[in-house]
């Protein structure tokens, strides 16, 4: 039996909760953060200290933590937070109208990085939805804010398919989407 804890099995996970109480085997665990991971300690509701490039030891289980929540000398509420803290490319699906009225399709590539400093907040996130964040998730979660404050106001300024694909149009799309995304994309971490 391995003393691995793996946090993720898919890539598209970016970001997971995990209740370290439900955790429960015989020999301690350990978790390996890569480069690109980030793990929070929230213990009894007090947000821990934010581990990256670690190994670290004793995340779950163990013979010693058995004995310690039968004597009730450990921590009542114990959860890990997961991020992924490398840049992950998300596609948006779009449909807008350009000034002619002719119809337009297609997806926006949005490339989000979730900042070492800033995973306690994903805390937001999980409050009320599932424990896990993959890029499915967020990109539902970007599809109205992008569609209304960037995509349909942009693409009526387009009078054809050719304007669509001028540098100067994507680099002002590119800036407004950074404005417009950053208060939702803070809130979440």
């Amino acid at each position: 039996m391995s003393n691995r804890f793996r946090w993720r099995d898919n890539p598209n996970i970016l970001a997971k909760l995990i209740d370290a109480n439900n955790l429960n085997t015989w020999k301690a665990q350990e978790v390996v953060l890569k480069p690109n991971e980030a793990c929070v300690f929230i213990v009894d509701g007090r947000i821990g200290d934010i581990l990256t490039e670690k190994v670290v030891g004793n995340v779950a289980g163990g013979f010693n933590r058995f004995i310690g929540d039968m004597m009730g000398i450990t921590a009542k509420d114990r959860r890990l937070l997961f991020a992924m803290t490398g840049p992950a490319d998300i596609s948006v699906p779009f449909e807008a109208n350009m000034s002619s009225g002719q119809n337009v399709s297609g997806f926006v590539n949005v490339r989000v990085q979730i900042r070492t400093d800033d995973v306690p907040k994903l805390i937001n996130y999980f409050t009320n939805n599932p424990p896990q964040l993959n890029r499915k998730t967020l990109a539902k979660i970007l599809h109205n804010e992008l569609t209304h404050r960037v995509i349909n106001p942009s693409v009526a300024e387009c009078a054809n398919a050719e304007d669509l694909r001028n540098a100067e149009f994507q680099n002002k799309f590119e800036m407004r989407t950074e404005v417009e995304l950053r208060p939702t994309l803070s809130t979440l971490g």
